[in-house]
């Protein structure tokens, strides 16, 4: 007998969903720089909610496509957030140039020297396409560059609210505002912002706070130069450190001392307390207390302020009951430099 749709209907609709995952959250540590191929990440450091596989394939010089399997949708519904931090000791930082998602989401790495000449590097990436309304996260890509002010696409936004307002105050600064967030913080809650486009540009956070029953996000994107330049962007804001869609928790920490040798971080925006070891012009070792990261952990790391640097995770380590995470931050010539920056830890 001949099997069609119209004959099952039920029947095709369960295989058509049975892959679907509902957390749609994923992350990954691409631990290799230089590769031939495709390869599975398979370690610790990389979680599939979806219980599917984790790819990178090594594409050209610094450039990487990553595939998370089953961890999209089949539909339009939702476009998803990603956010990517570069990895390791070399002088590197990392991007989004593309991604995509249907059944898998697809994310193009892209990676430059302080130059903003293609490198090979290690990186760390995260993923979202919720089917929740979890309120302790919330994520926008800004992809309207040049436009004064847009309310950002619905399917790649997430927010009490429902709308982030974009503007432009001039070439390469921006306010990001998420509507009705202030509500959901955490005290003082935590930002990560990763640039997106195919080219070497890189944003930056000046700062954020509650304005009303809203949160305000302040960004500043830069050419390799360090000349302000109008790109696209990605913001991701921990609202809250317990994540109940897919029971993962978040620790995160606000560096805002960067020539202090050692000293306790702030509070208000860091959860759960963490200390900040400054042992050479920027290299940081930010220590949290009582995290447990034997499981499942991801680390993802933004430079912040008004001066113009670069900041990535060098690595992630656990010794009995903290977590440390090293941070270093290079200028546009490659040299170590002095930063503020924020860390972000999710762990399972």
């Amino acid at each position: 007998m001949k099997i069609s749709f119209f004959n099952y209907p039920i029947l095709f609709a369960l295989i058509f969903f049975s892959k679907i995952s509902f957390c749609h959250h994923g992350f990954a540590w691409s631990d290799q720089a230089t590769f031939a191929g495709t390869k599975n990440l398979a370690s610790q450091y990389n979680y599939n909610s979806s219980g599917s596989s984790i790819k990178v394939t090594y594409q050209s010089t610094g450039r990487y496509l990553v595939q998370f399997d089953d961890l999209g949708d089949n539909f339009s519904f939702h476009g998803g957030h990603v956010q990517v931090t570069a990895y390791g000791s070399n002088k590197s930082y990392c991007k989004v140039a593309d991604w995509n998602r249907f059944r898998k989401i697809n994310v193009t790495v892209a990676c430059f020297n302080s130059l903003g000449e293609s490198l090979d590097s290690q990186f760390t990436i995260s993923v979202r396409n919720p089917e929740s309304n979890d309120p302790s996260y919330a994520y926008t890509y800004a992809d309207e560059p040049n436009e004064t002010e847009y309310t950002t696409e619905s399917k790649y936004t997430r927010t009490p609210g429902n709308q982030v307002v974009i503007k432009k105050i001039s070439t390469g600064s921006y306010t990001a505002t998420f509507k009705g967030l202030s509500a959901y913080l955490f005290e003082g809650a935590h930002v990560q912002v990763t640039t997106a486009g195919d080219n070497s540009h890189s944003c930056q956070i000046k700062s954020w706070y509650k304005v009303a029953t809203d949160l305000q996000t302040n960004i500043s994107c830069f050419t390799t130069n360090g000349s302000p330049v109008n790109t696209p962007f990605l913001i991701h804001v921990t609202a809250q450190t317990f994540h109940g869609e897919d029971s993962m928790w978040t620790a995160y920490a606000w560096g805002s001392s960067p020539t202090t040798a050692s000293y306790i971080a702030n509070s208000y925006y860091t959860k759960p307390a963490a200390t900040i070891n400054r042992s050479a012009v920027g290299v940081y070792k930010v220590n949290f207390t009582g995290v447990s990261t034997f499981g499942k952990s991801n680390v993802q790391v933004s430079t912040y302020g008004n001066d113009f640097t670069h900041c990535k995770v060098h690595y992630w380590s656990q010794a009995g009951s903290i977590t440390s995470t090293v941070v270093n931050c290079f200028d546009q010539y490659g040299f170590f430099k002095d930063s503020l920056f924020v860390v972000r830890l999710v762990y399972k």
